[in-house]
């Protein structure tokens, strides 16, 4: 704004011109200085949003390496599971195929057990008939001796 436009030529500013030439004067100074003051606030406004957006992003970021992490860490557990399961059913299926070879082997002993149950009672059945036969001998050999 020029000084031309503002006073007159030839005459002296009453107190209403000088009101009215503040007023001019703040108003242009306004219209030039609030786009750069809206400007710069914007700027800054941006810049601290895009830092907590940064920030926020680089948080977001790290928590999902860090679940990742963790998922690799569970996953690996899983897998030393599976694993030493593998390992018990294999021993498992071992024991289990001993086992049947020990039940075998008492089912053959059972047997022969059995067999020997029987020979054991006849011998038994023997043995006490040739006992009293020994003490029938005994005691008419005592009486021979005795008479």
């Amino acid at each position: 704004m020029s000084r031309d436009n503002l006073i007159p030529n030839d005459q002296f500013a009453t107190k209403n011109d000088v009101e009215i030439i503040v007023t001019k004067v703040v108003a242009a100074a306004l219209d030039e200085a609030v786009p750069r003051i809206i400007q710069t606030v914007c700027r800054i406004v941006d810049e601290k949003i895009d830092s907590k957006i940064d920030a926020f992003a680089i948080m977001v970021g790290r928590g999902f390496a860090d679940t990742q992490a963790q998922i690799n860490d569970i996953r690996q557990g899983v897998t030393d599971v599976k694993s030493s399961l593998g390992k018990v059913e294999s021993r498992l299926s071992k024991v289990e195929s001993k086992l049947d070879g020990v039940e075998s082997r008492l089912g053959e002993v059972e047997s022969r057990l059995g067999y020997v149950e029987n020979e054991v009672g006849s011998l038994k059945a023997i043995v006490r008939s040739n006992w009293q036969n020994h003490e029938i001998r005994i005691v008419k050999l005592e009486e021979r001796l005795v008479s």
